[in-house]
Formats: structure tokens, sequence, C-alpha cells
């Protein structure tokens, strides 16, 4: 019987760290998406690509809530990243107010439409750095 038991434990000890692994492989593919979103808006808002600047704006607000769930289910992360996932929240706000913003108003340059969130999105994307590193870091040991 403890045999059963124990053996019962280690498969569920197993199952755990498997879906930690497949969690923080699925943010490691994610991540890097940010810096793409990031390039694709300084281009738009650059050139005064409002059409540019929506789609990233758009897709920038999908990743952004699809990690910040993904990290409210990992395991085992530092304190600084609840603050981080709130961060990501907020900045999704700001990236759908600035869409808004460019879709209401025909005659409002995409620069200054994105400027508080491009603002955002480069402090965040420090720190998406690190998170993939820390990550990578962790399926290697």
């Amino acid at each position: 019987m403890m045999r059963t038991a124990r053996a019962a434990e280690a498969a569920e000890r197993a199952v755990r760290r498997t879906e930690q692994r497949l969690l923080i492989n699925h943010l490691i593919m994610l991540l890097p998406e940010f810096r793409s979103i990031e390039n694709e808006l300084d281009e738009a808002s650059s050139q005064n690509d409002r059409k540019q600047a929506i789609r990233a704006l758009v897709a920038y607000s999908h990743i952004a809530y699809e990690v910040a769930a993904l990290l409210g289910g990992a395991e085992g992360l530092d304190p600084t990243t609840s603050e981080y996932i709130e961060r990501l929240k907020a900045s999704a706000r700001t990236a759908a107010r600035a869409k808004a913003a460019l879709v209401t108003d025909s005659d409002l340059n995409a620069l200054i439409a994105t400027r508080e969130f491009r603002e955002e999105l480069t402090e965040l994307s420090a720190y998406m750095g690190l998170l993939v590193g820390r990550f990578r870091f962790q399926v290697e040991h």
C-alpha cells in the first residue's frame, strides 16, 4: 500500500513538472513576439501608417492577455511577476485606447496616438527579455 501511495505521489509530481515545462515552453515561444510587435509599431508610428499601427496594437493586446493568463497559472515565479502581470494587463488596455483613438479620429497621427503605449512597451520589453532568459534556464535545468 505504501509503495502504491509513493508511486502515485511521484506520478503526480511528474505531471506537475511536465505541465510547468509545457507552460514555460509556451511562454518562451510567445515572449519574443513582443519584440516583433514593438518593431512593427515603431515603424508604423514613424511612417504614420495607421492601419499597421492598429494591427500591431490589436496583436499586442491579444498576446499580452495570453501571457498574463499563462503567468498567472505558473508556479514558483518570483513576487515581481504578479506586478508584471498587472502591468501587462494595463498596457493591453492602453493599447486598446490607442487603437480606439486611431479608429475614431481619422486625423490623429499614429506617432501621437501610440506615444503612451510605446513608452509602456519599452519598459515592459526589458523585463520580457529577463523572463525569457529565466524560463530558458528553468527548461534546461
